[in-house]
């Protein structure tokens, strides 16, 4: 990296920690806002959907920002000669040759019958994902 590229990877790290710092303001907002707009006397002059609609602003305002953050990390990843992992084709998963091991409950007469039930639902849920991948 030369001066000027060491300027610009300094410039977006200032701007990402920025970020973190709005992230945090932004969270506590959205805490205390969620709360005043709890309030009784708040709750009378304001309908549900106007509630809604404020909270809505909010959370669109933390995506905006996470966005932002999203884009200067890819801008980071680029001046750094970091490859974008989103641009890769994507592998399909390999197959598990090793066969799936049961579950058993030997001794049902002593386990809790919630145990027992749960690993009924196991065994059943096995047996089916080894019917589909046959």
């Amino acid at each position: 990296m030369n001066n000027n590229e060491i300027k610009e990877m300094h410039d977006i790290v200032a701007s990402l920690g920025e970020i973190t710092l709005l992230k945090g303001n932004i969270s506590s907002f959205d805490q205390n806002i969620s709360i005043t707009l709890s309030n009784k006397n708040i709750n009378k002059i304001l309908t549900q959907s106007e509630i809604f609609n404020i909270l809505k602003k909010v959370q669109d305002l933390s995506t905006c920002v996470n966005n932002i953050n999203g884009d200067l990390l890819s801008v980071a990843a680029k001046l750094s000669n970091i490859p974008d992992l989103s641009e890769e084709p994507k592998k399909e998963p390999q197959k598990k040759d090793k066969p799936i091991r049961k579950v058993e409950n030997k001794n049902k007469q002593l386990n809790n019958p919630i145990v027992n039930n749960v690993l009924d639902y196991l065994q059943d849920i096995i047996e089916e994902d080894d019917k589909e991948n046959e």
